[in-house]
């Protein structure tokens, strides 16, 4: 029997070592299928140097604080502190070591060149690894939160991990009670629609968004108490735009008084690595075949998941 891809969660706090894990770990537990029995590992990887012993001392304390506040929700937490001469690496070993499915990584903003986790730390887990990440900046308690607001590119309900990662935004509105928008062209919000009726039934409104140029636009539409997550993609992945290698530095800079996740969906390597794959289905005409065999597997999919009728709703 193939194993729940939803079981395995993993949250991750990067150096310098901060009580985020402690949110991070909250999210972890959050977005796992509550029939897992599966642990949550937080770990801190710690760089080899001269400070080990007093970094190592510091990550222990607040590792224990994370598995102390989840552990009583009755899950199985295995805190993890790991010492390797390079953070990026220290993190992909523990996810191949451990067979782990989802990551969740704090977002820090001030940090040394060295330390940049939108430089080299998160470029090179996202180029090693296939899993599902969640990179999360929350400011707020997670329980006040008044909205989850959703951003997804053109062509996300195409990627592999498209059902896994809207797995998880089920169970994170539903373990919070919070009500969800999401934002996308409008094939892709008709079949989030369909699925959700049909599977999920959480709360959710849909508005369609083209404009990634004018993304910044958005934060007026958001309250401070509001969740923001936007979904991106990997290079040379189906919905992957120009545009999401922005999406970083506008966040910071526009997005400064919110709580938001940037998501990762998983990518299995067929999709990452066949470029020629990837050609033939987002190339113009004269592949206008391969954007027609797309669109009937797109209808297919909202067929099965809508039980085979069409449901008429403006967004």
């Amino acid at each position: 029997m193939e194993p729940n891809i939803f079981s395995d969660v993993v949250s991750f706090s990067c150096q310098p070592i901060t009580t985020s894990v402690i949110p991070n770990s909250f999210i972890a537990l959050l977005i796992r299928n509550p029939k897992s029995k599966e642990p949550i590992y937080p770990l801190t990887i710690i760089e080899d140097d001269a400070n080990t012993k007093d970094k190592l001392r510091q990550s222990k304390s607040n590792l224990l604080k994370a598995a102390e506040h989840v552990s009583s929700a009755d899950t199985n937490v295995q805190v993890l502190t790991r010492v390797d001469v390079n953070i990026a690496s220290g993190i992909s070993s523990a996810i191949k070591e451990l067979g782990i499915t989802e990551v969740v990584m704090g977002w820090h903003e001030k940090l040394t060149t060295s330390e940049k986790i939108f430089g080299s730390i998160l470029n090179n887990i996202i180029h090693s690894s296939e899993q599902m990440l969640w990179v999360s900046k929350i400011i707020h308690p997670l329980n006040t939160f008044g909205k989850i607001a959703i951003l997804m590119p053109p062509n996300a309900e195409f990627e592999t991990g498209f059902y896994r990662w809207l797995d998880g935004v089920k169970q994170l509105a539903q373990q919070l009670g919070t009500p969800c928008i999401f934002w996308g062209e409008r094939k892709t919000l008709e079949l989030i629609d369909a699925v959700n009726a049909k599977n999920f039934q959480f709360i959710a409104e849909y508005s369609e968004f083209t404009d990634w140029e004018d993304f910044t636009s958005i934060s007026e539409s958001l309250k401070p108490d509001d969740l923001f997550i936007v979904v991106s993609a990997r290079q040379k992945s189906i919905s992957y735009i120009s545009a999401l290698e922005h999406i970083p530095s506008r966040l910071s800079k526009h997005f400064d008084q919110f709580s938001f996740i940037i998501l990762f969906p998983f990518q299995s390597e067929f999709y990452t690595s066949d470029i020629n794959f990837q050609y033939s289905v987002l190339s113009p005409s004269p592949f206008k075949e391969n954007f027609d065999r797309i669109n009937r597997v797109g209808k297919e999919v909202y067929k099965a998941f809508s039980g085979g009728t069409g449901r008429n709703k403006k967004y």
